[in-house]
């Protein structure tokens, strides 16, 4: 009975914990939301407001005063295509240093990280005179290209711990029964690592 009484008491101490640890990261988008539907004299109000009239005319003013879709279109179309050759790249790339042995390719492999911890900023000037030079100033390109700078190694180096997780032996019977490596990575490989991928991408 005590053993029952025990487990129940720590099943009640981690939900308990979960629902703090839960309630900290869920609180600040919380208020974001809540004080976006607030006037202005309620969102400035000190104390805050709990319960209040909601109103929608924020986001109208956001887009009719301001080119907002526009920036919001132009925010998915670079984040879509960042993603898109991301994943087209880097699944080739993590696939070539996971399953083919030469030399030098653990050196590629960490060369590649090495990248992704490089400071964002000693790469700012370097990027932007690149991007003056092909005169892609102010285009979404130029973000397209700034992102896949950094994004693409670690994109590598995810997808290539994924790639590494599927067994050999699965890929070297569909060779062995003729299929091609092209069509082994894409008809086996692919599929099977598609949940890394998933997860690669939202990242």
């Amino acid at each position: 009975m005590d053993e029952v009484v025990r487990a129940k008491v720590k099943k009640l101490i981690f939900l308990l914990i979960a629902a703090v640890i839960f309630g900290v990261i869920l609180f600040p988008p919380v208020v974001l939301f809540l004080t976006s539907i607030k006037t202005e004299l309620d969102a400035l109000s000190f104390p805050p407001k709990w319960i209040f009239k909601p109103t929608l005319e924020n986001y109208t003013e956001i887009f009719e005063f301001s080119p907002f879709a526009k920036y919001l279109l132009n925010s998915f179309i670079v984040a879509s295509l960042n993603t898109g050759v991301v994943l087209v790249l880097g699944s080739f790339a993590a696939y070539s240093l996971a399953r083919f042995r030469f030399k030098g390719a653990d050196d590629i492999a960490f060369w590649i990280l090495s990248v992704r911890m490089m400071p964002p900023v000693a790469a700012i000037i370097p990027i932007y005179i690149i991007m003056r030079n092909l005169r892609l100033l102010d285009t979404p390109w130029s973000l397209v290209i700034t992102y896949l700078t950094f994004n693409l190694p670690f994109a590598v180096w995810m997808m290539r711990s994924f790639f590494r997780e599927i067994p050999r032996e699965i890929e070297e019977s569909a060779l062995v029964d003729g299929c091609s490596i092209f069509r082994s990575f894409r008809s086996i490989a692919l599929p099977l690592a598609a949940p890394g991928l998933a997860a690669t991408g939202i990242l």
